[in-house]
């Protein structure tokens, strides 16, 4: 047994070792062989955040003011007549600043009475004072006396408080004054008979409502002519009344009414003719009385009103940039605009 073991074993020993020696070189095989990731930096990712539009906030504009401040502007007249106080106030407005002229009814004596008869207003000083809203306060120093002034708007009605310091040692008594005003609105006189206009001149005791100061002051009279139906017959009686009243500034060479025609509130007048005045003042004076004469008919709406073919509110304008065109034509608006801007009042 032990004499066949042995050849086995070494059989099983050396054969693998000459099968490794004679057999031929096997091909290497490349591992396989995952490469590593790069260095080259990959960018992240990144996630737009979108910004809001942004909301648009308006800067503080600051509360409108109530009642606003044209609410005071004006003339104010006091509603007692016989007032021994203010007769009349006049608000203006300076960039939102308020001020104010005060006229003084003065107590009638026998010779106050026989020199004005109707009456006369004596201008007393002025206050001022940054709008604020309601009530406005102002004050004024007049040497002997300090006044202090409370304006309250209550609707229509002007409430005027003023407290009088006096500060001369005189010995005089403060005092306290209560008046109540109505704003003065000047519009063009309501009559039943036709109204034109003419020159004033010389002392002036009342005026009329719809008294302008071009600065040559123009006051309304009614005729004894009444208003009819037909609206361009009663403009060219009040344009003849114009242009024959005797106390005119201007005098005329030939001056005539060619054609006056009246249709859905507009009147077109024609005039040929010459006018002659000592300055512009004068000539234009001319032109708004006629103007005026035309509007106070209270039909017209528009009108167009030409001299010699050139519209009359040329008419003493010697600046050719402030010339109009021949064919304009007025508004009721634009002529009750110039009424208030140029409304006179007793002073």
């Amino acid at each position: 047994m032990k004499k066949s073991i042995g050849p086995i074993f070494l059989a099983f020993v050396f054969l693998p070792v000459l099968l490794s020696g004679c057999a031929p070189a096997a091909t290497p095989v490349p591992p396989t062989f995952t490469p590593f990731p790069t260095n080259t930096p990959i960018p992240p990712t990144v996630t737009p955040t979108l910004t809001p539009t942004p909301t648009l906030v308006p800067g503080p504009t600051g509360t409108p003011i109530f009642p606003p401040i044209e609410s005071f502007v004006g003339i104010w007249q006091n509603v007692d007549g016989n007032t021994r106080s203010w007769a009349k106030i006049e608000i203006t407005n300076n960039e939102d600043t308020l001020s104010a002229d005060f006229w003084l009814h003065e107590p009638p004596t026998e010779e106050w009475v026989s020199l004005y008869p109707d009456g006369l207003y004596f201008h007393e000083g002025s206050a001022s004072a940054r709008y604020s809203g309601n009530p406005v306060l102002m004050f004024s120093d007049h040497g002997s006396a300090t006044y202090n002034f409370t304006f309250s708007l209550n609707g229509d009605t002007l409430h005027v408080t003023t407290f009088m310091d006096y500060t001369d040692n005189s010995g005089s008594a403060d005092e306290t004054l209560e008046d109540d005003f109505l704003k003065l609105v000047p519009t063009f006189p309501v009559s039943e008979q036709i109204v034109f206009y003419y020159f004033v001149q010389g002392g002036i005791h009342f005026v009329p409502e719809g008294s302008v100061l071009t600065p040559i002051l123009l006051f309304p009279a009614s005729s004894d002519e009444p208003y009819t139906s037909d609206t361009a017959a009663d403009l060219r009686t009040a344009l003849e009344l114009v242009l024959q009243d005797e106390r005119n500034g201007w005098i005329s060479s030939d001056l005539e009414i060619v054609d006056v025609t009246f249709r859905d509130g507009h009147a077109d007048m024609v005039l040929q003719g010459e006018y002659f005045g000592e300055s512009e003042e004068v000539l234009n004076a001319a032109s708004m009385q006629i103007l005026l004469t035309v509007f106070a008919n209270p039909s017209v709406q528009t009108a167009a009103v030409t001299l010699n073919g050139d519209t009359i509110g040329n008419l003493g304008v010697s600046i050719s940039t402030n010339a109009k065109p021949a064919d304009y034509v007025y508004t009721r608006a634009e002529m009750e605009t110039y009424l208030k801007e140029h409304a006179y009042v007793l002073p």
